[in-house]
């Protein structure tokens, strides 16, 4: 048990897991962990809650440049917020990254925590051999809103976004608008017909639906959302 005197705390029972080193770098390495609860506690109506929860992770560098894996399952998770209550049912997390320049990440780790000069630099070479972030997946397959008694079919998230090789910074720096073209994503997501009614009663998300029309099929609602050389479509139909 963590605790701060503003009321922040932080409790973990039954912690057991294991670290391998298995290549020439620090970069290769494989990890398994799992929790029986995990309780966070971030402000007065503010905690979240997982029960059994196993965290796998995995890296491997190779030709200069380091990739990794990490994936969460948790059987289920307990959300409270001044909004509401939410509580997920088999809640999975898989994301990756690739092509890191492990030169970069090197030079990160030996500056001076005040050193933002060479941050910047580091920062710049990283950017400069381009990266790959991907959430292969973030889903749930049940839950329960606010005061409801029965549970409802989840959703299922994935995305990718590729920033591609910046040669000219300065160029950049001149015109921050140019890293619009150099950023591709993608964006897929499911949402149960249920569960698509109840997001709706949130205004903020009522008002995105008018504009955006989703894909309805077996029983749920899909939006698909690309992004590509300065252009936005969702379901296929230019936004901008």
């Amino acid at each position: 048990n963590i605790s701060s005197s503003d009321g922040e705390s932080i409790a973990i029972k039954n912690l057991k897991g294991k670290y391998e080193h298995n290549g020439k770098s620090i970069y290769d390495f494989i990890s398994d962990y799992s929790i029986e609860n995990l309780s966070i506690q971030a402000g007065k109506n503010e905690k979240v809650s997982a029960n059994q929860v196993e965290i796998d992770s995995s890296g491997k560098a190779e030709n200069g440049f380091a990739s990794s894996k990490l994936d969460m399952k948790a059987k289920s998770l307990d959300i409270e917020e001044p909004e509401g209550r939410h509580y997920l049912e088999t809640v999975t997390a898989k994301m990756s990254m690739e092509n890191l320049s492990i030169e970069a990440l090197d030079k990160m780790q030996k500056l001076d925590s005040n050193d933002t000069e060479g941050f910047n630099e580091a920062f710049k070479m990283l950017l400069s051999k381009g990266i790959t972030l991907k959430l292969n997946e973030f889903s749930s397959k049940k839950i329960r809103e606010g005061s409801n008694k029965n549970m409802i079919d989840g959703f299922l998230v994935s995305s990718t976004v590729t920033v591609d090789k910046i040669k000219d910074f300065k160029e950049l720096e001149e015109n921050p608008f140019l890293i619009l073209d150099i950023i591709n994503a993608s964006v897929h997501m499911e949402f149960s017909d249920a569960l698509y009614i109840e997001l709706q009663k949130r205004p903020e998300l009522a008002i995105a639906a008018l504009i955006f029309t989703p894909v309805s099929k077996d029983r749920k609602v899909i939006f698909d959302i690309d992004y590509k050389n300065g252009s936005l479509k969702i379901n296929g139909k230019p936004i901008i």
